[in-house]
């Protein structure tokens, strides 16, 4: 499913507070899990507030890392992330090394992207017998043509 970036933020962050949820960010053939986030405003005066808005904000994603050749948790702005999600095939962005930026590989395959985030929610039993009762529905027009499509934000 395509989302615009601030979408997939909010989704992200609402998920990250949920108990039920958990986060799988796929990169680079490695996992990654969200495990948090930081609101850290952009102006050192508006630290102390109590409410910005998120255009005075820059939003930091904690990312714990699976790897022993790396540090256990990663801190990493949404807007790398972001960037990602959405480079194309040769071009690729490496989530551990930002400061390498974007680059292109060599390689004879144009297009697409296997980087994504993965959410998952956990479901009770009682919750899980209410579903098992219902009647499977088959996808509407407009879901199945936007899973077929290629075409997606993040």
């Amino acid at each position: 499913m395509g989302l615009s970036a601030e979408e997939a933020l909010a989704r992200l962050k609402v998920g990250l507070r949920d108990k039920k949820m958990a986060f799988i960010y796929h990169c680079s053939n490695h996992y990654f899990c969200p495990i948090g986030f930081e609101d850290v405003p952009r102006k050192p005066i508006n630290a102390y507030g109590t409410s910005l808005s998120e255009s005075d904000t820059d939003t930091w994603i904690l990312i714990g890392e699976p790897s022993r050749a790396y540090p256990g948790i990663h801190c990493k702005k949404w807007k790398d992330v972001c960037t990602d999600l959405n480079c194309q095939n040769p071009q690729r962005f490496n989530i551990r090394d930002v400061e390498r930026g974007v680059y292109t590989r060599r390689t004879k395959k144009v297009g697409g992207n296997l980087h994504g985030i993965l959410a998952f929610q956990r479901v009770d039993d009682d919750e899980l017998a209410t579903l098992e009762d219902r009647e499977p529905t088959p996808p509407s027009d407009e879901e199945a043509d936007s899973e077929s499509s290629s075409e997606a934000d993040i």
